[in-house]
């Protein structure tokens, strides 16, 4: 994760020299975008190899400690594939302590799953038109007991076939049980979709206790937002963006130009060291290709 309050030192290494520059000219862009909008900022900025987890409380504990004691006004600049959802709910309660009056997230690109839920714990969010938020549905990661390989299964997934099975005949019925079985624990099964009722408490209570706090029906509005974004969509992946998160009744605000040219920078410097660094990793022939584009990590 990206920090703005803390630099490398720099040595003779010219990858830990890019990113001391890359970290320096995020420096810069956060300062002037405290300057414009007159608040603190905070960037979250997660590598797309890397998921919000526990570990991910501790880092920004500190760094809110060392540097965000008695903030008013906080806008925290979010790019996030997602991750663990306790701890992004863990996260959230931070941050709130931390932002006395109104607690802004922005979302220049994109703020996945588990960050949806982070996202969704402040008083409002920026958007644009790249800003993309997903469903809540958390990702488990099982290895298959014939190959070994590391498989992804998704309660939205789960629960769409398990729908399934109701229109079958049991013959059918039995077979496609059975083929759930042998992937899938019964027990973990139930763990899984529990988890997606997790999630969807987690958002109902942020958004009650922040965003809606003061509507007259601020619990039916934030039951309403957590059950379409927790069962809602058809998968995982799926593209909310800034109408879609409106449509749907979050308090979406957008920012002047001027503010979002700045806002765009943070992400176009923080991509460019991640393309570069994905670049590097890919095989030589692969990353002769222009413009290598980061596939999306699910979480």
């Amino acid at each position: 994760m990206k920090s703005d309050e803390s630099t490398p030192e720099k040595n003779g290494d010219s990858e830990e020299k890019t990113d001391v520059e890359e970290a320096e000219n995020i420096d810069k862009l956060t300062k002037e975008l405290e300057r414009i909008r007159g608040n603190r900022v905070l960037t979250l900025l997660f590598s797309y190899d890397e998921n919000l987890g526990d570990s991910t409380i501790g880092i920004v504990y500190n760094r809110l400690r060392a540097n965000f004691k008695d903030t008013e006004n906080l806008d925290v600049v979010l790019n996030s594939s997602g991750g663990d959802i306790d701890a992004a709910y863990g996260l959230a309660l931070i941050l709130r302590k931390y932002c006395t009056q109104k607690l802004t997230f922005i979302i220049p690109r994109w703020a996945k799953s588990a960050a949806t839920l982070l996202a969704c714990s402040g008083d409002e969010i920026v958007m644009g038109i790249t800003s993309e938020l997903g469903p809540l549905d958390p990702q488990i990661y099982l290895p298959d007991p014939i190959t070994g390989a590391t498989e992804v299964f998704s309660p939205l997934s789960i629960k769409s076939t398990l729908d399934i099975l109701k229109d079958l005949e049991k013959d059918d019925q039995d077979q496609l049980c059975q083929l759930i079985t042998e992937k899938i624990n019964p027990y973990t099964l139930g763990e899984f979709l529990r988890s997606l009722d997790t999630a969807k408490e987690y958002q109902k209570k942020l958004l009650a206790t922040r965003m809606f706090k003061n509507e007259k029906n601020g619990e039916e509005i934030s039951t309403q937002i957590a059950e379409k974004m927790g069962s809602g969509y058809t998968h995982h992946g799926y593209f909310i963006g800034e109408d879609e998160a409106k449509n749907i009744g979050l308090k979406i605000t957008k920012v002047s130009d001027e503010e979002w040219d700045i806002i765009w920078k943070i992400q176009e410097t923080f991509d460019k060291s991640e393309g570069t660094k994905i670049k590097k990793e890919l095989p030589e022939k692969e990353s002769s290709k222009q413009n290598p584009v980061p596939k999306k990590k699910k979480d």
